[in-house]
């Protein structure tokens, strides 16, 4: 099974960045050590990753579906 992740819809959350890494922090039984996907320094890298492919500090990336009524 491949694990794809498309996204083609960014947020900057540069502002927030350090906000959100705290917050995580209190959570520490869902963290762990690098390189777990949940650990502080591993979310920190892929937001910072993400934010590079847009040219920004940091970003949230999501694949926003089109929804037809």
């Amino acid at each position: 099974m491949q694990n794809e992740f498309p996204p083609n819809t960014y947020i900057d959350i540069s502002e927030h960045l350090e906000a959100k890494l705290n917050a995580m922090a209190i959570y520490r039984s869902q963290g762990g050590n690098f390189a777990q996907a949940r650990s502080l320094q591993a979310m920190r890298a892929l937001v910072k990753f993400r934010g590079a492919t847009v040219n920004v500090c940091a970003t949230e990336a999501f694949y926003l579906i089109p929804e037809i009524k």
